[in-house]
């Protein structure tokens, strides 16, 4: 973060904030700051006129004037000469009697003396109104394949400098205890309107899905709430961990045929489940809330309840819209790299395709020092009489900025386990 002494690099468009960092995205709401050009850097955009243009050449079927015979007759045969010679004076040719076909025979007609071919100036071919495509696709391959080397050493460079926030291997998995604790839980009123603001502007489907009820269910009103002393762990539970558990026999193996594949792109219908969200260090994914409550009890403990997970992501001190803060930064978690437009981005701004051991993201910390309370996976939290259908919190690897606020909730089915949700234990002290 720039210090207060230093010049503003540009304004957001959607919050109007000054920006002074050079990401891509809004320090304050995550809405991409670049616009998106559909022409590489330096090449000419095609313009929409240029497009009608090209549409009614290729449209086109009218025909080019024939040659008459009038116009044959007028043509003057001695304008035909080679440079540096007089012009041949030409005779008129004589039309010869053409020989009477034998009796019974079929007989071509008779070729009129106007319609035989002269030697005649040719006019000049009509110009092609498709020539200047020639040039602009030459260029535009030319431009595609510099642009392609030019983004692989940025990638590679940016891969580089996205590793540089990150630990060098996952701190261990430890327990937080909390003592009785109040805090505010829920969004405020102008929180909720910029999300709604920015649902109705982006949605294909507004009306169904930019309702407040609907989009921001259980996330206000806003209100102060008191804990009951807990203890959370600081790290999502990992893969290794699990099958500790299956190995104990006190955990079920994990279908992972019916596990639901989500990426960046959504829903996977026809996607296996990557074998990098497996590997041991990784956060244990597709499990089921039953699964989930089974090997938390396995560690002699429970899954938090909702008011224990949102304070241990936002603190008690204020009601912070991320575990970090209210500015939305790209390096502080593993998330979906996507921006609010849901558009995917160019290359790993946080270092990871998928998701990444846990812990490793310590800039986004949240105040009680719990790591990935905000990306990586999502993680399921307990049932009760308000809330009899199982949620998760916290968003992960697939998610764009704003469903990484620390109020998101994310409804699932019981038995079916995603690739992007996993789990988080809570204890009585």
């Amino acid at each position: 973060m720039a210090s207060k002494d230093s010049k503003p690099s540009s304004i957001c468009p959607e919050c109007k904030t000054p920006q002074f960092g050079q990401s891509p995205f809004c320090e304050h709401c995550g809405f991409r700051l670049r616009s998106q050009e559909t022409a590489l850097e330096g090449v000419p955009a095609i313009t929409p006129s240029q497009l009608q243009s090209v549409s009614r050449g290729r449209a086109s079927t009218q025909e080019e004037p024939s040659i008459t015979a009038d116009q044959v007759k007028q043509q003057s045969p001695s304008q035909t000469f080679v440079e540096g010679l007089p012009p041949v004076k030409r005779q008129p040719r004589q039309p010869q009697p053409t020989p009477a076909p034998p009796s019974g025979e079929y007989s071509q007609p008779a070729i009129a003396p106007a319609e035989i071919s002269a030697l005649m100036p040719m006019a000049p071919p009509p110009p092609n109104k498709l020539a200047w495509l020639i040039p602009l696709i030459t260029g535009l391959m030319c431009g595609g394949i510099l642009g392609t080397a030019f983004t692989w050493i940025g990638t590679k460079n940016s891969n580089s400098k996205a590793q540089e926030h990150l630990l060098p291997a996952s701190p261990p998995n430890e327990r937080i205890a909390f003592a009785q604790t109040s805090f505010t839980q829920g969004l405020d009123e102008p929180t909720r309107a910029r999300i709604l603001r920015l649902c109705y502007k982006l949605s294909e489907d507004a009306d169904k899905e930019c309702e407040q009820d609907t989009l921001l269910k259980d996330e206000y009103p806003q209100e102060s709430v008191t804990v009951a002393p807990f203890h959370i762990d600081t790290n999502e539970a990992t893969n290794a961990e699990y099958n500790a558990c299956i190995s104990a026999g006190s955990c079920d193996e994990i279908d992972l045929k019916t596990c639901q594949v989500y990426t960046t792109q959504g829903l996977q219908i026809s996607l296996r489940v990557p074998k990098i969200l497996l590997q041991d260090e990784h956060p244990v994914v597709c499990l089921s809330h039953p699964q989930a409550q089974k090997f938390c009890a396995w560690k002699q403990g429970r899954l938090p309840t909702h008011q224990e997970w949102e304070l241990a992501a936002r603190g008690s001190k204020d009601s912070r819209i991320f575990p970090w803060g209210d500015s939305w930064n790209p390096d502080h978690a593993n998330w979906g790299e996507k921006d609010i437009t849901s558009t995917s981005v160019a290359g790993k701004l946080d270092g990871f395709d998928w998701t990444a051991p846990p812990g490793l993201f310590h800039k986004g910390d949240s105040p009680f020092s719990l790591r990935d309370m905000a990306g990586n996976v999502a993680e399921w939290v307990a049932t009760d009489e308000a809330h009899s259908t199982p949620q998760a919190r916290g968003g992960g690897w697939t998610s764009t900025p704003y469903d990484l606020r620390t109020t998101k909730r994310i409804t699932l089915k019981q038995h079916i386990g995603r690739t992007d949700v996993g789990v988080r234990c809570a204890f009585n002290p």
